[in-house]
C-alpha cells in the first residue's frame, strides 16, 4: 500500500472513530444510595419556602460563586420527625447556592433549586449549621415549581455573553470538526487521482 493511501486509510479512521465517540457523562449518586440515605433521614417533611437569605458569601475565586443560604419552610405536613420538633410550624434549612448559570462548571449532585413559594418535599440531616438537605438537590421533591424564578445572584453581563459564545461554538463545533476532516480527506482524495492520471 502506497504512503498517500495509507494516510487516506488513517484519516478515514479517524473520522470514524470521530462518529462514534461520545462526550464524557459525570455519573449522578447511585439511586439506590440516595433511597438508602432519605431513608435514615431524621426528618421528612412537606412544605411552602415562605424565605430564603443570603447567610454567607462563601465565594472564595474570582468568577466562581458560592453562598450559604437559609431558607424558612413552613410546614404543611410532618412525615418522620423528632417527636420534640412536631409543634413546630416553621424549620430553617441551610443550604449551598450555586447559580445556575455556573450549573455546568460543577459535577456530582443535583444542584439546590429554591425560591420562595416553592412547595417542596425535603429530607433534612443535623449539620455544622443546623439542619441541611441530606444530599443537596437530589433530597429536595418539588410539588410547585415556581416558574418566575429569581436568582439571588444575577449573572453579569460580560459572563452572559462569554457563556452565551461558548455554548454558540460548543453546538457547532462538532459539525465544524467533521466537515473539515471530510473536506481534507475529500482533497486527498482529488489530489490523489490526478497524480494518478498525471503518471498514467
Amino acid at each position: 500500500m502506497g504512503k498517500t493511501n495509507r494516510y487516506l486509510l488513517l484519516m478515514l479512521l479517524l473520522t470514524c472513530f470521530y462518529l462514534k465517540v461520545s462526550p464524557p457523562i459525570f455519573a449522578a449518586p447511585d439511586p439506590v444510595e440516595v433511597e438508602k440515605l432519605k431513608k435514615n433521614a431524621p426528618i421528612q417533611l412537606i412544605g411552602t419556602v415562605v424565605k430564603d437569605e443570603l447567610r454567607q458569601d462563601l465565594t472564595t475565586e474570582k468568577e466562581l460563586y458560592h453562598q450559604l443560604r437559609t431558607m424558612t419552610i413552613s410546614v404543611k405536613e410532618w412525615i418522620r420527625v423528632p417527636s420534640d420538633d412536631r409543634k413546630n410550624k416553621s424549620i430553617d434549612v441551610i443550604y449551598s447556592y450555586i447559580p445556575s448559570w455556573q450549573a455546568d462548571l460543577y459535577v456530582g449532585g443535583s444542584r439546590m433549586d429554591i425560591t420562595v413559594g416553592d412547595v417542596v418535599e425535603i429530607w433534612l440531616r443535623q449539620g455544622d449549621y443546623g439542619w441541611e438537605p441530606v444530599l443537596g438537590g437530589n433530597t429536595v421533591n418539588h410539588i410547585v415549581y415556581v416558574d418566575d424564578r429569581e436568582e439571588p445572584i444575577p449573572e453579569p453581563f460580560p459572563h452572559k455573553l462569554k457563556r452565551s459564545l461558548y455554548q454558540i461554538w460548543e453546538s457547532n463545533t462538532s459539525l465544524v470538526v467533521l466537515v473539515s476532516l471530510i473536506v481534507f480527506v475529500s482533497v486527498l482524495m482529488i489530489t490523489f487521482r490526478k497524480k494518478s492520471n498525471t503518471s498514467n
